[in-house]
């Protein structure tokens, strides 16, 4: 077995980094997208297909890279939707054009597609393919649509020989990048996994790929349970593993199926977070809230809120304002407005 001299101390040695293909999101590698069904897992891959093919300069706010835009070219081995279904997904974002006659799809010119028809799956046969296509197409994007449909028969995917094939596309793709999906585990939404783990089967399959970059519905705590917003258009996206920090961002696509991010998933939590304060707030606390509003935000003092919620302010020392002044200080732990001393109101 052919090895190499160890690094002794002081020693050096050279490292390639891998580049990104999405800043901070997707690797130069093959990057395993996973999500439960109806998340848009199909969706999201054609839209930063057609991004990264069209040449933009960011998709999600974030820097896409490649090869000179003539250069760029894709594929689809997706064996998890036939060609009709597929037509749906590619047409909203320019992958496809359903031509006159209303029966004939053109493809788009740099495009290929391997729809469930092909019956293609990652055998060794399919490999070969997708390796001389990398080699024809230095740096294209290679879509695998899903690992689940996509396994050879007789492999597992809750067995670690699940990972081989996921091994051999990597292999495969070597020289450009790959998205490949896969579906989340039952129940991994509803614990707020989405990131490593998170993905039905073997974790040897996690283990084999560059990036694991999770996709899945808004989540919102209620009666005292974290439940799915189904009819919430918004996503969060949660990109971990190796080559570079965990970015969660909340995402949304829109009729045309163009995505767009909407802002960092902490902003989201403290936004839900202070909803529940809110949910729970006494009348007067409320009422405290909509006077400091109806002030547009300009500094009041106690006296003018008491006096705002039509009460008298006296000398101050009445129970009302003493009260009130109770109540703003509360409203102050909660962190719903700011409480200073600035003389004796």
């Amino acid at each position: 077995r052919a090895t190499s001299a160890p690094i002794l101390p002081g020693g050096t040695f050279e490292v390639n980094p891998t580049p990104w293909a999405v800043d901070g999101l997707f690797r130069h590698g093959l990057n395993l997208l996973v999500g439960q069904s109806g998340a848009g897992k199909s969706r999201l891959m054609a839209a930063l297909m057609a991004a990264w093919l069209r040449g933009d300069q960011t998709w999600l706010q974030r820097e896409l890279k490649g090869p000179p835009v003539a250069d760029r070219h894709a594929l689809i081995i997706g064996t998890d939707q036939g060609r009709e279904d597929w037509h749906q997904t590619l047409t909203p974002v320019g992958l496809c054009t359903l031509l006159p006659d209303g029966m004939t799809v053109q493809l788009h010119d740099r495009l290929s597609l391997y729809a469930m028809e092909s019956g293609a799956v990652l055998d060794a046969d399919t490999m070969r393919m997708i390796r001389r296509w990398v080699d024809e197409h230095p740096g294209g994007m290679v879509g695998v649509d899903a690992l689940a449909t996509c396994l050879p028969p007789g492999v597992d995917e809750d067995k670690s020989s699940a990972a081989g094939p996921v091994h051999a596309l990597q292999d495969a793709i070597s020289g450009g990048w790959g998205v490949l999906t896969h579906h989340t585990r039952k129940g991994a939404g509803k614990e707020g996994n989405l990131g490593v783990g998170a993905g039905r089967g073997s974790g040897a399959i996690d283990a084999a790929v560059s990036r694991v970059i999770g996709l899945g519905l808004i989540h919102k705590m209620e009666s005292g349970q974290l439940l799915p917003q189904e009819s919430d258009p918004r996503r969060e996206l949660l990109s971990t593993k190796r080559g570079g920090p965990t970015v969660h961002l909340i995402i949304a696509s829109d009729h045309t199926g163009a995505w767009d991010c909407h802002g960092s998933a902490e902003e989201l939590k403290r936004q839900q977070r202070q909803e529940q304060v809110m949910e729970h707030l006494t009348e007067t606390q409320r009422e405290i809230l909509a006077a400091l509003e109806d002030n547009e935000g300009k500094t009041m003092t106690a006296r003018d809120v008491v006096e705002a919620l039509g009460h008298d302010w006296g000398d101050g020392t009445g129970s009302k304002p003493a009260s009130i002044r109770r109540t703003m200080r509360t409203l102050a732990t909660k962190k719903l407005l700011v409480c200073r001393k600035v003389g004796t109101t």
